[in-house]
């Protein structure tokens, strides 16, 4: 055989320490395991519910974690193993600052997760409709591009 040293450490090794990294918001450890591992370390999903890095990072606010980990290639919107997206980790759990920064990055709000829920779907259920209003509110274009969108003035 042989076969179970791959799993023990290895690539598997190297993606579980990841995103239990990631977990915890420990950017030092990231910066060592992506050194060793190269940049397709990004994209890797945790054993069970699947999560990448970022979608860790979403659940639990770190905004700066989100921006660096954007910046090596990550997805803003990679799929879990249920369809969720990084904004579903975050809308469900009632995380405003993660939630605002995806939708600005270029989140797509209209993914569904497997049991056919949207992000605002998610942080109605959790009983956080001002999340939810975010979310649905949320146009695209306007903050990508920095600029405000004309506004007409009406006359009498």
């Amino acid at each position: 055989g042989g076969g179970s040293a791959a799993r023990k450490g290895g690539a598997a090794g190297a993606g579980q320490a990841w995103v239990d990294a990631a977990k915890r918001g420990d950017r030092g450890e990231m910066e060592a395991i992506l050194k060793s591992e190269g940049s397709g370390i990004v994209h890797h999903k945790a054993r069970g519910i699947g999560h990448t890095a970022m979608h860790w990072c979403a659940s639990r606010g770190e905004v700066a974690l989100m921006v660096w980990l954007l910046s090596l290639g990550a997805e803003v919107n990679s799929r879990n193993t249920s369809e969720a997206t990084p904004l579903h980790a975050a809308a469900g759990n009632g995380q405003a600052m993660s939630v605002e920064f995806l939708l600005a990055r270029g989140a797509d709000k209209s993914l569904l997760n497997d049991d056919g829920r949207t992000a605002a779907d998610l942080a109605e259920s959790k009983g956080r409709p001002d999340l939810a209003n975010t979310i649905k509110s949320h146009t695209a274009g306007a903050e990508e591009a920095g600029v405000e969108a004309p506004r007409e003035e009406e006359v009498d």
